[in-house]
């Protein structure tokens, strides 16, 4: 569907590697649906043979929207971060904050909210390896002046 253009972490893989002139393998095993404990019960089986440089994680839609209490969603989340480093200790991190719901679909609109300032404290405890993506932020500013669709 137009405009044809790749989700964000394969535009960010794009431009690091046009960058710095490096040829990145890109994997995604990203499945729609899912919640940050299927990610904790999945990431050592999708990268058993894989020691990634640099992780994106992007959880908390469904986590939010099923019920899944803030504190066990970035248990989640921290947990991922340790499986990751146990494959490559440098591996540096973009912790992704979620988008939100269309709030004319209230059934799904939950603590949406409350995950991005606990991604923000886990990136300050990590360190220089890990940054937010404040999708959540930025959704909440660009739906103060447009219509969700």
């Amino acid at each position: 569907m137009e405009p044809y253009i790749p989700m964000f972490p394969k535009l960010v893989t794009m431009a690091l590697s046009e960058q710095f002139g490096s040829d990145i393998t890109y994997v995604n095993h990203a499945v729609g649906g899912t919640i940050s404990r299927w990610g904790c019960e999945k990431l050592p089986e999708f990268f058993a043979d894989v020691k990634p440089d640099i992780m994106f994680i992007g959880f908390g839609m469904n986590d939010a929207s099923g019920h899944i209490p803030p504190e066990e969603f970035i248990a989640n989340i921290r947990t991922m971060v340790e499986q990751t480093r146990a494959l490559n200790p440098d591996c540096e991190f973009l912790l992704c904050s979620t988008t939100l719901p269309n709030p004319m679909a209230p059934t799904f609109c939950f603590n949406h909210d409350t995950h991005e300032p606990l991604l923000a404290a886990l990136c300050e405890e990590l360190g220089d390896c890990a940054a937010l993506v404040p999708m959540t932020s930025m959704h909440s500013a660009l739906m103060e002046k447009k219509r969700f669709y």
